[in-house]
């Protein structure tokens, strides 16, 4: 992934899309392959930036340092 949250060279053919596109569409394709056996809807937990609250996706770079709160997604 990029600094802009979208798919680079090591991502194949998802080259390119946005990060929840690419999640959405390895879904896809794996049910089309006939490899994906089965979804749980799961209830994650976010990191997300009091700032502009963005998701935070972890990101290796020389310095990070973000203050964040947790994000509960599930009621």
């Amino acid at each position: 992934m990029d600094e802009s949250g979208r798919m680079n060279k090591n991502a194949g053919p998802y080259e390119g899309l946005e990060r929840f596109a690419c999640r959405e569409k390895v879904v896809e394709d794996l049910t089309a392959q006939k490899t994906r056996e089965k979804s749980r809807n799961l209830c994650p937990q976010y990191r997300i930036l009091l700032r502009c609250n963005e998701i935070i996706e972890p990101f290796l770079s020389k310095q990070w340092f973000v203050k964040t709160t947790l994000w509960p997604t599930c009621n």
